[in-house]
């Protein structure tokens, strides 16, 4: 009898062959700069600490301090759990620094894009979507229920192609 999961590996060759698989690499570092990948030292051109924050001394003091008194999490998101003081705190002093009423933390780009859009777009709405969008986007578009029209990347002429196409059609535009 035939391996009943070989379309499984079949299907990881395919993807081998055609460049698409994805190795996710063993990193072995403190973000920064320089790294260790695969147990080569690299310079790092894709980390999220844009300002090098992650290793200053005065916020890893603050991180030490946090888990000495909250521990390494409250165990689950903030809607079972509830919302730590010191998210509360975060928060306000976020919206103080940017001069608004309120502020809300996520803790990626990713879950904060599938938060907000669709709290702010509904179905009778239409985003206008770059074709090349960040998957995170993507997601927060198809959960919103909202009717999604992509452009060509970078492209503002057909961007107001289909703007100009479709303004009749919905009550609120969003690019």
């Amino acid at each position: 009898m035939a391996d009943k999961l070989q379309w499984i590996h079949d299907e990881i060759q395919n993807l081998k062959d055609a460049g698409f698989y994805n190795r996710i690499r063993t990193l072995s570092f403190s973000p920064g700069a320089w790294l260790v990948v695969d147990g080569k030292r690299a310079l790092n051109f894709c980390s999220n600490n844009y300002l090098g924050l992650a290793n200053h001394p005065y916020l890893v003091k603050a991180a030490q301090a946090a888990v000495n008194q909250y521990g390494v999490g409250p165990a689950a998101v903030r809607t079972i759990a509830g919302t730590m003081d010191l998210h509360i705190k975060l928060e306000e002093r976020l919206a103080a620094f940017k001069g608004v009423s309120s502020a809300i933390t996520f803790q990626s780009g990713f879950t904060a894009n599938l938060a907000t859009l669709p709290a702010m777009v509904g179905k009778d709405d239409a985003i206008f979507s770059d074709e090349l969008n960040h998957a995170s986007i993507i997601d927060g578009s198809r959960l919103s229920g909202a009717k999604i029209i992509r452009y060509a990347h970078c492209d503002p002429a057909d961007l107001e192609r289909v703007l100009k196409e479709n303004r009749k059609d919905y009550r609120g535009l969003w690019s």
